[in-house]
């Protein structure tokens, strides 16, 4: 501990250890940032197109009568015929690990009669189970928002997709989803699943100030009654813990996966966390706290 001259303040700094226990969770910290004004919420701009009416003084011509003893219900009526896309989802194996990237094939191919002009992806987004695909690289030409793909009778087309589980408390994720043309039609649709397997690791530290800045525990550090969460980085799921009377902290088993850690305030306490790593053997994570 250090005091400054003239009455300024004291100042404390301290840390969190966290010993990861076999083979898995990857903690992966994040800086705190000063509380900021929430952002002003983005007004919607509609996609409709603008339209008049027309002058009052405008007369609407005379309709054609249809051909004799034919009435207009009976009068056929013609549309423009629409692109059909048929689409495939191909994964590179049946079943993927809470902490590994899925990836699959995507193809789609123009199975209708007419050519199809700027073809994009909607993929689900509604259930927990559904692929977390990052926008970038995503669907890349496929995303929505770019040009889309220009495909001719019979054409095909392919990609290489990946993906995160985004509930690593589910047994599968799913990729689902819709395809659109140009002109917002829906084309086609798709969807493929694979299973997902939970390999856990006992998550325990000790949670302590660092009250001297040097680094490390000392006698008189440890901290109670302080609680921290794990949150992983793709999708809800969530863990937290309280330390008890001998600044122990026990998060349980938990999936294997990357983690946010700390970032926090708690009691006075700032926690700043820096990253940790992963692996089959004993792994610390230090996450600097600072008291004002």
């Amino acid at each position: 501990m250090s005091k400054s001259q003239g009455g300024r303040s004291v100042s404390r700094t301290g840390a969190v250890y966290l010993a990861t226990l076999a083979a898995a969770a990857a903690l992966t910290g994040i800086f705190a940032a000063p509380a900021g004004a929430d952002p002003e919420p983005s007004v919607p701009v509609s996609s409709a197109p603008a339209t008049s009416e027309a002058p009052a003084s405008s007369e609407a011509p005379a309709p054609n009568a249809p051909p004799a003893g034919t009435s207009e219900s009976e009068a056929p009526k013609q549309q423009a015929e629409r692109a059909k896309i048929d689409a495939s989802v191909v994964f590179e194996k049946p079943e993927y690990r809470t902490d590994e990237d899925v990836r699959f094939t995507f193809k789609i191919k123009n199975v209708g009669n007419v050519d199809a002009f700027g073809v994009w992806v909607s993929p689900s987004f509604a259930e927990p189970t559904d692929l977390e695909i990052p926008y970038e690289p995503g669907w890349r030409e496929l995303t929505s928002g770019k040009e889309g793909k220009n495909l001719k009778q019979g054409e095909s087309f392919e990609l290489q997709v990946t993906g995160k589980v985004r509930d690593i408390e589910k047994a599968f994720t799913v990729v689902k989803g819709n395809l659109f043309d140009k002109t917002r039609f829906k084309v086609g649709e798709f969807s493929g699943g694979a299973n997902v397997i939970k390999e856990t690791s006992r998550v325990a530290g000790i949670v302590f100030g660092d009250k001297n800045g040097n680094g490390a525990l000392d006698d008189g550090e440890k901290l109670d009654g302080v609680t921290l969460t794990l949150q992983y980085v793709n999708g809800p799921t969530k863990y937290t813990a309280t330390s008890d009377a001998n600044g122990r902290i026990e998060f349980g088993d938990v999936p294997a996966a990357e983690y946010r850690f700390g970032g926090e305030v708690v009691k006075g306490w700032l926690f700043r966390s820096r990253p940790s790593g992963s692996g089959r053997t004993r792994r610390t994570c230090s996450s600097v706290v600072r008291r004002r």
